[in-house]
């Protein structure tokens, strides 16, 4: 372990040091002279806290961190008397709660002017230079040049050209500041590099410094973390996954030692980089979607249900076989990779202690699917691999989870489905009695309901009111329509380069999906499906037909 931290298993215990606090930081008596802080976060959400900052901390950084907006992150660390560092939960697969105390160099906001201001005026000046900035500001904080928080960072870069390039008095050292983004999001480091020489375009000098002295970083992130019971602020997190955060470094920038902590994976092209975040996409967040949809419907909560005996062991059986048969083979020659990345992932989902709720997964499913599975369709036509009924079951059970109830609303965004073991017709909706699942969307275990929101389409020819119709004709041809429209629409995946390849996984699709809006519970088709009772299973040919 790094010198920076400590670790024990349900042991609150911390570093007593002294602190100083104020009404605008936190810094702790060990931050002066040659222990000065020399890497900053602007961002102090969880998830940065618990990836980003151990590894910082652990390769003999000492990162200070900035609140974007509010104080809360500068409170928590004030409360806790003479500690210098804070708290990351893990759980273990075996129950227990290993924590981490993760040593901090300090914590400032920006989000009162006085905060701003001692930060830009009283704390920078004081340092003698950073080698990374590390970033964690949420998907909104990067959609423009605009957002406040770009606006604060390209203020902090305005201080550290001054710093550097004027008053002397930060020494790179011939170094690049390091910038390193922790939002999944795609091409992160290129996007938040155009927003600063955006606001950059009418500052020859500042455009200048920025090519000169710092290089933007494209990341992929991913650990699940949540937060402690009974407290947000303490990080909650599944153990570190084999590729939590990998950076492109194509010119050596980063510090050596970043590279050699846990869960960390540098990367030297950014062909490589792009097939980490493909193989993530079709492996582990395709899974994660195969499965979300069929657990909601069947009222299992959370994912660590995988981990069960019954009905675990099946699903586990039906995922195994879409990965083997299905996502590897896509993967061309990177097969080997995607099979080790399966491996890391599958080890994650059945976590005995730690699962995510099912509903919350579900967000998003139309475009997930087109994204997550659409690529793995694609290749596999282009190889001319036959694609099997473990792919036909999972867009069968999107677009059962995707169907309205019957005589629903369907034009505004927000549609109500309804849970396996409920007849659609008679099904009883009182959003008083609803539980929130994300973004305003509701469930109801007891009355068989659940709210969802697809905009493919429009007018008469929304794929919701398409689905709806054949919950009531039970027509294949209408069933068959429905599906070729979700798999040729752009947040299905646009699969009409292969138009031609994929008619038979367009037919299977369309006899499972009108099994299970016909009565038959997802929980059954599966079963039928893993004993061949049909007359198909899971690794057959979409040519086969159902009996």
């Amino acid at each position: 372990l790094s010198p920076y931290l400590s670790r024990f298993v349900h042991n609150n215990t911390s570093h007593a040091a002294k602190v100083t606090m104020s009404s605008t930081h936190w810094l702790p008596e060990t931050s002066k002279g040659d222990n000065l802080p020399n890497a900053l976060c602007l961002g102090t959400g969880r998830f940065l806290r618990s990836v980003l900052v151990p590894t910082l901390v652990g390769a003999g950084l000492r990162p200070a961190l900035i609140q974007t907006r509010g104080r809360s992150f500068l409170e928590f660390m004030a409360s806790g008397g003479a500690s210098t560092s804070y708290p990351v939960d893990t759980v273990l697969p075996s129950g227990d709660i290993q924590t981490d105390q993760v040593a901090c160099w300090g914590a400032f906001s920006l989000g009162k002017s006085e905060d701003k201001s001692y930060v830009l005026d009283n704390f920078l000046p004081t340092l003698k230079g950073i080698s990374i900035l590390g970033i964690g500001v949420t998907e909104a904080g990067l959609t423009s040049k605009d957002t406040q928080v770009m606006k604060d960072l390209f203020l902090l870069f305005q201080r550290f050209q001054q710093l550097i390039t004027q008053d002397k008095k930060w020494d790179l050292n011939g170094k690049k500041i390091c910038v390193v983004d922790m939002d999944n999001v795609p091409n992160n480091g290129d996007k938040v590099r155009q927003y600063m020489f955006e606001l950059a375009a009418e500052d020859k000098d500042m455009a200048a410094f920025l090519e000169e002295h710092v290089v933007f970083m494209n990341s992929m992130v991913d650990r699940i973390t949540s937060h402690r019971e009974g407290d947000t602020m303490v990080p909650k997190c599944e153990p570190m996954p084999a590729k939590a955060l990998v950076v492109l470094d194509p010119n050596g920038d980063l510090p050596p030692s970043i590279g050699q902590q846990p869960g960390v994976v540098v990367r030297k092209s950014v062909d490589e980089l792009q097939l980490d975040i493909a193989l993530k996409l079709r492996v582990a967040n395709g899974t994660h979607t195969a499965i979300a949809h069929l657990l909601a419907l069947m009222k299992l909560l959370k994912t660590d249900v995988l981990s069960s005996d019954k009905p675990g062991a099946l699903m586990m059986k039906y995922l195994d076989t879409l990965v083997e048969n299905q996502i590897v083979p896509s993967a061309g020659s990177n097969q080997d990779e995607a099979a080790a990345v399966y491996k890391d992932w599958r080890q994650r989902l059945v976590h005995p202690h730690f699962g995510l709720s099912s509903f919350f997964i579900t967000q998003n499913g139309p475009a997930k699917g087109g994204i997550r599975w659409g690529p793995t369709v694609k290749e596999l036509a282009r190889q001319e691999l036959k694609l099997e009924y473990s792919m036909a079951f999972a867009y069968a059970v999107l677009l059962r989870w995707l169907t309205p109830v019957p005589n629903t609303d369907v034009d505004s965004g927000i549609c109500t489905g309804w849970l396996d073991g409920v007849d659609p017709n008679q099904v009883t909706i009182d959003k008083a009695k609803g539980t929130e699942y994300a973004d305003g969307l509701l469930y109801d275990l007891e009355n068989g309901w659940y709210q969802y929101k697809c905009s493919i389409g429009s007018g008469e020819t929304k794929l919701m009111a398409l689905l709806q119709k054949c919950a009531t004709t039970k027509s294949i041809d209408d069933c068959t329509d429905a599906v070729k429209m979700y798999l040729l629409a752009s947040d299905g995946g646009d699969l009409s380069s292969v138009e031609k390849s994929i008619n038979e996984l367009t037919l299977a699709v369309s006899q499972l999906y009108l099994s299970l809006i016909s009565g038959k519970s997802v929980g059954v088709l599966l079963e039928e499906l893993a004993n061949k009772s049909n007359g198909v299973g899971f690794s057959d040919n979409c040519g086969n037909s159902v009996r």
